[in-house]
C-alpha cells in the first residue's frame, strides 16, 4: 500500500457477506477495518473467531478485522464503505449524519439498487445526507464468498474526481482484486442495478428450454 495515503484505516458498514469480503480486500491491503453490523452475536463471532459463518462459512477473516455493533466507532474512519441493503441504506445513511463523521470521508457505496423511497441511485442518495463529502461507487462482477477466498475478482470504481480515482484504486487492487476506473458514476451503477433483470430473464429463458 502507498504509505503516502491517507487511509491508514478503514471502516465497513455492513456484515453480510459483500462486507465481509470487501473488508477482507481491504485487511490483505494492510488497513485496519472496522466492520459495522447490527446483530451482536456476528459481530461477537468475526471478534473472537475471526469467521463469519452465517455469510461466509469456510472463509477465516484477517485479524485486523474487527466488527462492532457501535455506529460511531465505524464512523471515525477516513474511508468508508457502504455495503447494505439498498432498502435500508437510507436509515444507515441517516443514522450516521446523527453520528457524524469527518469533513475529509471518502465515502465508497458498494450496495446496488435504487432507494426505493427516493428513487435516487446510491450516490445520489450518499450525497444527499452528506453533500460535502466525496463519493464513489465501486460495483462489477463479483461474487462475495469468491472475493473473500481469494479468488480472482474484477471490479469497477466510478468517481468524478480523477485524484481520487486513482488513490482509490490503489487501496483496491490486489493480484487477485482488480480495480478498473470510470468516470461514469451513474452508468456503473445503472449496470449494477440492471444485471439482476437480465439474470431473471436469462434464467426464465433457460428454464423454458430456450436455451
Amino acid at each position: 500500500m502507498n504509505t503516502e495515503s491517507r487511509f491508514t484505516k478503514a471502516a465497513v458498514l455492513g456484515a453480510g457477506s459483500w462486507g465481509t469480503a470487501m473488508a477482507v480486500v481491504l485487511a490483505e491491503r494492510g488497513l485496519p477495518v472496522c466492520l459495522f453490523g447490527n446483530q451482536p452475536t456476528v459481530a461477537d463471532e468475526i471478534n473472537q473467531k475471526h469467521t463469519n459463518s452465517g455469510y461466509l462459512p469456510d472463509v477465516t477473516l484477517p485479524q485486523s478485522i474487527t466488527a462492532t455493533v457501535d455506529l460511531a466507532e465505524a464512523a471515525s474512519a477516513p474511508l468508508l464503505l457502504l455495503v447494505v441493503p439498498s432498502q435500508v441504506a437510507g436509515l444507515v445513511l441517516k443514522q450516521l449524519q446523527e453520528v457524524g463523521i469527518g469533513k475529509d470521508t471518502v465515502i465508497v457505496s458498494c450496495t446496488k439498487g435504487i432507494d426505493t423511497a427516493t428513487g435516487l441511485f446510491m450516490h445520489d442518495l450518499v450525497a444527499a445526507h452528506f453533500p460535502e463529502n466525496p463519493v464513489a461507487v465501486l460495483a462489477g462482477p463479483s461474487h462475495a464468498e469468491e472475493t473473500a477466498k481469494r479468488m480472482a475478482t474484477l471490479v469497477t470504481l466510478a468517481c468524478e474526481d480523477a485524484d481520487l480515482r486513482g488513490e482509490l484504486q490503489d487501496i483496491f487492487s490486489l493480484s487477485w482484486f482488480r480495480t478498473y476506473t470510470s468516470d461514469d458514476v451513474i452508468g456503473v451503477e445503472l449496470g449494477g442495478v440492471v444485471k439482476n433483470v437480465f439474470a431473471i430473464a436469462a434464467g426464465i429463458a433457460d428454464g423454458l428450454g430456450l436455451g
